[in-house]
């Protein structure tokens, strides 16, 4: 039984946990880091 299955899958278990450690609006500024929608009108 295979925990890690794509990279995909641990970089999301990772955000979780390091998300599970911050406040609400350190957990929206990261999600927001995350997306790359949200950031690439951000960067214009």
């Amino acid at each position: 039984m295979s925990v890690v299955r794509s990279p995909r899958m641990s970089r999301m278990r990772r955000w979780v946990r390091i998300a599970a450690h911050l406040t609400p609006r350190e957990r929206a500024m990261s999600l927001a880091l995350q997306s790359p929608l949200a950031v690439l009108p951000r960067r214009r």
